[in-house]
Parts: structure tokens; C-alpha cells; sequence
């Protein structure tokens, strides 16, 4: 064999420890897709947006406009119910 062609290793490890640094890591599921660096970045950033959009929704001033608004009949029997009630007063 021709000694110009031979590929030079690394040296052996001889703690455990030093064998793990020269191990290849092995390919995730995002690896095999081949999706870049950059679309990932792009898509955790896109997942962080939905989420703070989604879940910073005031519910309850939503709520409380769709009630004016829209005047809902159960509304109207909740508050009717609330004030026909007889209390131990």
C-alpha cells in the first residue's frame, strides 16, 4: 500500500472520557431531513411567535366585548338567575 495515501487518526483514547470526544455524534431526525441551521433558527423562532401570540389573548376582555356586543340570551338568564336568587339574608 502506498504510504502517501494513508489518512492519519487521531491518537487513541485511553480514558473513557477522551473516547467520547471522538466519536461522531450520531444524526438526528433533523439531520436526515437536511433542513440548515437557518431553517431550523427560523422555525423555533416561528414556534416562540405563535406561542406568545396564542397565549397573550386577554380572554377575559374578549369575553366581556362579545357580551356587549352581541348581547347573548344565556347571558341575560345568568344575570336573571344571579339576582332571583333568595339568600339567607
Amino acid at each position: 500500500m502506498d504510504p502517501s495515501l494513508s489518512v492519519e487518526r487521531p491518537p487513541v483514547a485511553t480514558s473513557p472520557m477522551r473516547c467520547r470526544l471522538f466519536r461522531p455524534a450520531p444524526p438526528s431526525i433533523i439531520h436526515c431531513l437536511i433542513i440548515s441551521d437557518r431553517q431550523i433558527w427560523l422555525i423555533a423562532a416561528g414556534l416562540i411567535a405563535v406561542d406568545l401570540l396564542v397565549f397573550m389573548i386577554p380572554i377575559v376582555p374578549v369575553l366581556a366585548a362579545y357580551v356587549l356586543v352581541a348581547r347573548p340570551a344565556w347571558f341575560k338568564e345568568f344575570i336573571d338567575d344571579v339576582y332571583d336568587r333568595t339568600g339567607p339574608h
